[in-house]
């Protein structure tokens, strides 16, 4: 009895104790404001800022402002995640979030693409990347533009940017 007690508390020990074997590895997570280093925040709206603290908003405009990843080594790893929350800000069109995946680097082309509206109230979204590759790089922009300067349509509000996958 002692020993199936002892060999089962090794066991849960060991599974507990090696997430990358067993589950999701988070490759990168967060929460919201602020600059994130290596990456690349792009505020092309200057009437309004891009950081508010705990969140930020990406202002539609013809050039929008994006958030862009670094480039990541992806090669090792399956079922890739990207979650994130966000929120449709001020009048207008509601916010239309465009998240962009490069798998070229970070001077490729954004070949795979996903529209989601947004609603008034922060909604967390995920999606799952096609494809790995060792230069994958990751852009979220405002898509919601709707060439009337008068009216370009809602902020988007973007916070809570989790990336996870599965060590192959």
């Amino acid at each position: 009895m002692k020993n199936s007690l002892l060999q089962n508390l090794l066991i849960l020990f060991f599974a507990s104790s090696t997430p990358s074997c067993f589950g999701q590895n988070v490759i990168f997570h967060h929460p919201g404001g602020g600059v994130i280093p290596d990456w690349t925040h792009s505020d092309h709206v200057p009437t309004t800022l891009m950081d508010r603290g705990l969140f930020w908003v990406l202002d539609p405009d013809i050039t929008s402002d994006y958030i862009t990843t670094k480039e990541m080594n992806l090669n090792y790893f399956g079922n890739v995640t990207l979650s994130f929350d966000i929120n449709s800000i001020g009048t207008g069109a509601p916010a239309i979030a465009k998240i962009a995946v490069s798998y070229t680097g970070s001077g490729g082309t954004f070949t795979e693409i996903h529209n989601i509206t947004a609603t008034p109230i922060f909604q967390n979204k995920t999606i799952q990347l096609s494809n790995v590759s060792r230069n994958v790089v990751i852009r979220f922009y405002n898509s919601n533009f709707m060439n009337d300067y008068s009216n370009p349509g809602a902020g988007l509000g973007l916070k809570n940017i989790k990336l996870t996958a599965q060590k192959k």
